[in-house]
């Protein structure tokens, strides 16, 4: 991803983040599909808490998009040095919220398009100079039903440690997916350390089987409310 710069007449200018994929890398299965897909939604998509995709294109067999360039740093680098007050928290996930409102509310030709991101986690939420919250990377976003709904051998396709227990089992997903991924993205947001460790689905796939142990020890439950 590199920051560009679009001149026009009269001194126009607009600065942009421009992704290039490499020829050989578009070529990869499935590499081309996700590059054509981030484009398609991210340009029928206007919201402020979701980055803009202002063009798509294909230059000397490299694919590229145009997208607004968000001046800041990501929410995996901001929590690298520690965690969030409240108060920039409850701003973070009030605007993670909104952006995925407005995604899963998405109407295209007079039709809901069902969409759910899938790999939202804190490299792919930037934070701005100026406040700004803004969701991007669409690349693994899909329709929850119908001819591009998600099936067993790409529902698998993700970040393994935010991944929704039905996206790391394979089954379909709904809004509900992205919404266990926000809770994921609070709590590492709020402790500084991650719920779900591992760096493999199988590891994951392990963590979230013992969820429900997870919160009991995280929350105290067994402590403050013994037999609950």
């Amino acid at each position: 991803v590199f920051r560009a710069r679009l001149d026009g007449p009269e001194g126009f200018r607009k600065v942009l983040a421009l992704k290039v994929v490499r020829a050989r890398v578009a070529e990869q299965e499935g590499v081309r599909d996700a590059i054509v897909r981030e484009a398609r939604i991210g340009g029928s998509l206007t919201h402020p808490h979701l980055v803009d995709v202002y063009d798509f294109g294909i230059v000397d067999g490299q694919p590229f998009i145009a997208m607004e360039c968000v001046e800041g740093e990501s929410l995996a680098e901001r929590l690298a040095r520690g965690p969030l007050p409240l108060h920039e928290l409850i701003d973070l996930l009030l605007a993670l919220l909104r952006g995925l409102t407005h995604l899963h509310g998405l109407v295209l030709d007079g039709q809901p398009a069902g969409l759910v991101h899938r790999d939202l986690k804190p490299g792919n939420v930037l934070l701005g100079r100026d406040g700004r919250v803004k969701i991007t990377d669409y690349g693994l976003a899909r329709a929850m039903e119908g001819p591009d709904a998600v099936t067993w051998s790409d529902a698998v396709r993700g970040t393994p440690a935010y991944m929704s227990p039905e996206q790391a089992r394979g089954r379909p997903l709904d809004a509900r997916s992205d919404l266990f991924a926000v809770g994921l993205i609070a709590f590492e947001a709020a402790t500084g350390r991650r719920l779900l460790q591992g760096s493999s689905i199988f590891e994951v796939m392990a963590g979230l089987m013992r969820i429900e142990d997870r919160q009991r020890e995280v929350l105290g439950l067994d402590t403050m409310w013994p037999g609950l």
